[in-house]
């Protein structure tokens, strides 16, 4: 399973800045009977490198330069010595014909409900979802008086790579069911 976080650039001098796609690297996610719950450790983050699209140029930046990112979000922006987890609670639905996740997210110390839709596929589930962090008290980023920050938009990608009948029956399984961070296949 892949959990994958997008920041967008923003700014009189956006040019400068790269857009980026940075990975969860300690989550756990337990589905039972159509529900799911877990928690996500937003100082597992890391980044994987500068995002055109859904290419990523893992090259653009240095280890330091990554590592500098990663110390930022963890400190300024998602204050991970007093907000150590993000968690989710859910159930698994459908809305005009289409599964969605009906989810309570809590960050940063503040609750919001999304709907979360979900695409099955040949080669397994994705579902993305796009939020405002400022909703959950997180300002965007800014750097030279504003001139360079991010946009107050994270788009989140999940994919698990399984079977659909295998999803379908870890969906209304009464056994438990435990997704882990690189899982390759279900």
């Amino acid at each position: 399973m892949l959990l994958q976080v997008f920041t967008f650039r923003d700014g009189l001098l956006a040019r400068l800045a790269h857009d980026l796609r940075l990975s969860v690297g300690r989550f756990e996610l337990t589905l039972e009977r159509g529900r799911l719950q877990g928690w996500f450790d937003p100082s597992s983050l890391t980044v994987d490198g500068v995002a055109h699209g859904d290419r990523v140029d893992a090259a653009a930046l240095s280890a330091e330069d990554k590592l500098k990112i990663q110390q930022t979000i963890a400190r300024e922006l998602l204050e991970t010595s007093r907000h150590p987890r993000i968690e989710l609670e859910g159930k698994l639905g459908q809305v005009d014909g289409q599964f969605v996740l009906d989810a309570k997210l809590r960050m940063h110390g503040v609750d919001r409900t999304l709907q979360i839709p979900l695409r099955l596929t040949a080669l397994g589930m994705t579902a993305e979802i796009e939020f405002a962090p400022s909703l959950f008290g997180i300002p965007p980023y800014k750097a030279f008086g504003g001139a360079i920050r991010l946009q107050d938009r994270v788009l989140v990608r999940v994919h698990v790579l399984a079977e659909r009948d295998k999803l379908a029956a870890l969906a209304s399984s009464r056994e438990p069911y435990t997704f882990q961070p690189g899982e390759a296949r279900i």
